[in-house]
């Protein structure tokens, strides 16, 4: 049995026709898809380079041949992948069904440009149009990065007044799509459209206008806020460079002088502080809270750790930006993907730390959502980049807004009048805390140090010294302890997304809520700060510095009530 059913199988395939090709008297006739040596159609390629950036094995390089660079072929190193073929904006690059490789050296699997161009037969010819880079006005930022990049010097721009026109010319573009790869807001793109010679790709998008003479949009901005300490060290400047060329931190803003400015006016665009609109007051708020959370224990309620934490467990966000701290109180950021590391914020600190400059990095990392914590002038830096720079502020779902009277670099701040002055050792605190004017300062041993925020004044950010804004007003929510009892927060919310996250925090059993009755201190004293900030941070002197006129509060109200 075993012998009979091999032999009939052998039988039946005797008087089959035979399938094997005789090579090479015979040659196999490959599919219409089959990968080959991918050729070159000399006319089309425009020296653009884009196979030779995209090949991962290197097999290809630009050579001259007939007065212009085209690429050639290593077949040896070739893996066929036909990245090369896909990238071609022109179609010049060719799939073929030539297989036969095999040489006697290295050296001649070498694929010329003359072996190459023969290949593209009128049969496999791509008769496409050519990709070209467009634009959406409306999601360019006007940053040039793609002027500088370009190594043709297809585009370029024109300043007039308050208006820039921007000006692709096809006529040099080799559609190399660097442009489009350098993009921040992904503005450029490819698309196959018929062009003629002399057409042009125009575009135009407003600036501010140089009113001052100076060399750049970061002198206009140095000149007109950070020289006259107008600055909140926002950073929203530091993150909108293109090129990193402003610098942050621990310091006041400066530039790093060997990186060339683009002169693009981001930096002047996303500053608050360069057409200041002062917000101020209590703000619109639909709901009043006094709250502490159940889960954890922070500097007053631990609500805004209890916030992100919900808002991560609802899918909201899965990332957050958050301010932690060392042993010695020493502020550094923190992108968080989980509960566990957005604990690691739970500690007020009392130092700037430059949580704008972390949306970038957010921003690639998130896939849900980005939830953000900051006092009112970052929050307000932040508002400004929603408007001119969405590329990296449309992830934020939740804007968590910290009341703040004044803010300190950390040098001179826990170093320069804590450690030096008072003999505090920041390794030795365990907790700093603001109200009612005074800052209190607990220690290991036990020991508790009070301080009038007034006698601080030689210390704070010298643009706290005009902000009249207490209440984050900006913010989706506003979170402090002012009013509040020990243990409790006071809650404005701003916005529906924070409502519902308030909804499920307390469906969850993770807050707990004040007597009603405290909500009428909580109003009461958040008016209060609201009224003493205004009172004791003049912003006269920088609203004369601008040219701007404003009757104060006293007067309109009394024009309302005539």
């Amino acid at each position: 049995m075993t012998i009979r059913k091999p032999t009939i199988l052998g039988f039946k395939h005797l008087f089959r026709r035979p399938v094997t090709v005789q090579y090479p008297f015979e040659k196999f006739k490959v599919g219409p898809n089959y990968r080959g040596v991918p050729a070159l159609d000399f006319d089309k390629c425009t020296s653009c380079e884009r196979c030779t950036d995209v090949c991962p094995n290197k097999c290809t390089i630009m050579v001259e041949y007939n007065g212009k660079k085209v690429p050639n072929l290593y077949a040896s190193r070739c893996m066929f992948c036909y990245l090369c073929v896909e990238v071609c904006p022109t179609g010049a690059r060719v799939n073929t069904p030539v297989y036969e490789l095999a040489e006697y050296s290295r050296e001649a699997t070498l694929w010329t440009p003359e072996q190459l161009i023969p290949l593209v037969t009128p049969e496999l010819r791509n008769d496409v149009i050519p990709k070209v880079p467009v634009v959406e006005v409306d999601v360019c930022v006007n940053c040039l990065m793609c002027e500088k990049t370009c190594p043709y010097d297809a585009i370029s721009h024109v300043d007039k007044g308050d208006t820039r026109t921007i000006t692709t010319d096809y006529d040099t573009c080799t559609s190399c799509g660097k442009c489009i790869d350098i993009c921040p807001p992904q503005a450029l793109s490819y698309s196959r459209i018929k062009i003629d010679a002399g057409d042009k790709l125009i575009w135009i998008k407003d600036i501010p206008i140089k009113d001052i003479e100076v060399e750049n949009y970061y002198q206009l901005l140095y000149k007109k806020v950070i020289e006259p300490t107008w600055c909140s060290h926002c950073t929203a400047c530091v993150v909108a460079c293109p090129v990193e060329r402003i610098i942050g931190g621990d310091q006041e803003i400066s530039e790093d002088l060997d990186i060339p400015c683009l002169d693009c006016s981001l930096c002047v665009r996303s500053c608050p502080r360069y057409d200041y609109q002062n917000p101020k007051g209590v703000g619109e708020y639909t709901d009043v809270y006094s709250v502490g959370s159940t889960r954890y224990v922070g500097q007053d309620g631990g609500i805004v750790t209890e916030m992100l934490v919900s808002a991560m467990e609802m899918g909201i966000i899965d990332t957050a930006i958050v301010v932690a701290g060392d042993e010695e109180w020493r502020p550094y950021l923190r992108i968080a993907r989980t509960p566990e590391e957005i604990t690691s914020g739970l500690k007020t600190k009392y130092a700037i730390a430059d949580i704008l400059s972390a949306l970038k990095a957010a921003d690639k990392i998130s896939k849900k959502g980005i939830g953000i914590v900051g006092v009112p002038c970052q929050i307000e830096g932040f508002q400004q980049h929603a408007e001119n720079t969405k590329f990296f502020t449309s992830k934020v779902k939740l804007v968590v807004g910290i009341f703040c009277f004044e803010n300190f670099y950390y040098k001179r701040f826990y170093k320069e009048f804590l450690e030096e002055n008072e003999g505090i050792k920041t390794a030795d605190i365990t907790r700093t805390d603001m109200k009612k004017g005074v800052l209190t300062v607990n220690t290991k041993d036990g020991g508790e140090y009070k301080f009038k925020l007034k006698d601080l004044a030689h210390y704070e950010f010298e643009g706290c010294r005009i902000c009249q804004h207490f209440s984050n007003i900006t913010a989706d929510v506003s979170v402090g302890g002012s009013g509040s009892k020990h243990g409790y927060s006071s809650v404005f919310i701003r916005q529906e997304n924070a409502k519902r996250i308030l909804d499920y925090m307390n469906e969850k059993g993770y807050v707990k809520f004040a007597p009603e009755e405290q909500l009428e201190t909580v109003i009461k004293t958040n008016n209060f700060m609201v009224n003493l900030k205004i009172k004791q941070h003049h912003i006269e002197p920088y609203l004369k510095d601008r040219g701007i006129v404003v009757e104060n509060d006293e007067t309109s109200e009394e024009k309302k009530s005539g």
